[in-house]
């Protein structure tokens, strides 16, 4: 936390499985008070300073997204597997490949999953840090025993590196965590 800016009082407001939602009162260097003011929402689990994943499944030369309904913005868009860390997870990798084979019927090899970067998707009200993967050589799971039951999950569709370069330029239709990872994938194909 900033030495000039502290918490004066804090106010959680609701709770949930997944969130904590707060409301902060901030103080300023000059002890001026900012009344709840700043919304906070932060999960309930975390390894280290991550709180969650997003993966970019490979295929061949394509790429698998999923095409999800968001009720926040009310529409559909195109997002990588994605989602929370959870207690029992035991690395940040563990959690990229859990949310690969939970969400899709693909899963790759454990050398095959590459730890791009971590970004903060939201850090405006969000107390969230993303790491983003790209996972190679992606195959398909016995899908007779696999259900994917996600909320909001329509459908997953395969796009070819052409496709993208087109879609990119789009970059309402995707979350920013697919955004980010669909241009590291490109700038990677484009030097390869």
């Amino acid at each position: 936390m900033s030495k000039s800016i502290k918490v004066n009082h804090r106010n959680k407001f609701a709770t949930n499985k997944v969130f904590n939602l707060y409301f902060d009162a901030i103080k300023d260097a000059n002890n001026k008070v900012s009344e709840d003011s700043y919304l906070v929402i932060e999960t309930h689990h975390s390894l280290g300073d991550y709180t969650g994943v997003s993966v970019l499944p490979v295929r061949n030369d394509s790429i698998l997204l999923i095409n999800v309904y968001r009720h926040a913005i009310q529409k559909e868009i195109f997002e990588v597997p994605r989602g929370f860390v959870d207690n029992n997870d035991e690395s940040i990798k563990f959690s990229a490949l859990r949310e690969l084979r939970e969400e899709t019927v693909l899963d790759c090899k454990d050398e095959d999953i590459i730890f791009v970067h971590g970004m903060y998707p939201e850090p405006g009200i969000l107390r969230a840090k993303i790491a983003l993967f790209i996972a190679y050589n992606c195959f398909e799971l016995n899908t007779k025993d696999t259900l994917i039951n996600e909320l909001g999950h329509k459908s997953c569709k395969y796009f070819s590196r052409d496709e993208v370069g087109i879609m990119i330029n789009e970059p309402e239709n995707f979350d920013t965590t697919t955004f980010i990872l669909l241009k590291q994938w490109l700038q990677k194909q484009s030097k390869s």
